[in-house]
């Protein structure tokens, strides 16, 4: 079955930007350093299949210039 053009959208931008990622559901996650300095999958988008390429490419952008070895530091 062929993947959603979407979702192949989120994975190249993911994949562009250096950060690690996991799509579980049509859901985005991506791996950030928390407070109790441990990497944990965060959720930034419920639903990317809602959404236009142009959107999802604004949600993941903000994390661009914090991503160190694939994880993303807030």
């Amino acid at each position: 079955m062929k993947e959603n053009s979407k979702i192949t959208f989120a994975r190249k931008i993911c994949r562009e930007y250096g950060i690690k990622y996991q799509i579980k559901n049509e859901a985005l996650f991506l791996l950030c350093h928390c407070c109790d300095n441990k990497n944990k999958y965060i959720q930034v988008c419920y639903n990317v299949l809602n959404l236009d390429n142009g959107s999802i490419k604004e949600i993941i952008k903000p994390y661009q210039n914090k991503v160190v070895n694939g994880v993303i530091y807030l």
